[in-house]
């Protein structure tokens, strides 16, 4: 892999580019703040908006989410493993 190959294939944080509207349950309150990010692989968003950092069929989707503080997430369900990490900044 050469360089300017690298280069393509790194997402960084400030490019990052959120889908409002991901899932069904965006169009609740609360959920509507919500971002969802996909960037690696085609994740499992329910939306033609997503944007897909790095469209390449590795076998496995990176992902993101975000919302403000005090608003819950609405109870999800996936034949996948998902991780959440709790950060704040």
């Amino acid at each position: 892999m050469d360089q300017i190959t690298m280069e393509n294939k790194i997402v960084r944080y400030g490019s990052l580019k959120p889908c409002k509207t991901a899932f069904i349950d965006a169009h609740t309150p609360g959920s509507d703040q919500k971002e969802n990010f996909t960037i690696i692989g085609g994740g499992v968003s329910e939306s033609s908006d997503q944007h897909i950092h790095i469209n390449e069929k590795v076998g496995f989707n990176v992902g993101a989410a975000g919302k403000p503080l005090l608003y819950d997430v609405n109870v999800d369900y996936f034949y996948i493993l998902e991780v959440d990490l709790l950060l704040q900044y």
